[in-house]
């Protein structure tokens, strides 16, 4: 994750329903643990489940700019996997997709 700058990944079940969410950040704390709160360094496959967000944060393709933005906000979230209603993953959007959505759009209202 870290090699190819990857910031999450959707875990999904053998059906391809999104059913957790591995982020960057929080498996380097429990893989490497956290200096300010020391512990012992886990299992890469005992990391996944221990660390991911389940249920993830997650949202319908319909959902409007500022709402995504809302959500985010609300749980303090960077990611939101985006899922149709069988909770089949289409995509993930993120904190940096909303900051360049906003850039350009900006942008053109400066044109």
């Amino acid at each position: 994750m870290e090699q190819e700058s990857v910031p999450c990944l959707p875990v999904l079940n053998d059906a391809h329903q999104v059913i957790g969410l591995l982020t960057r950040r929080a498996l380097r704390l429990t893989v490497l643990g956290d200096p300010q709160q020391p512990h012992a360094p886990m299992l890469f496959s005992n990391a996944t489940a221990a660390t991911m967000m389940s249920p993830p944060p997650t949202c319908s393709p319909e959902l409007s700019f500022s709402d995504a933005l809302q959500a985010m906000l609300r749980g303090g979230q960077e990611h939101l996997l985006v899922v149709d209603s069988d909770n089949t993953l289409l995509g993930v959007l993120t904190h940096a997709d909303l900051v360049a959505a906003l850039g350009d759009a900006s942008a053109e209202a400066l044109q």
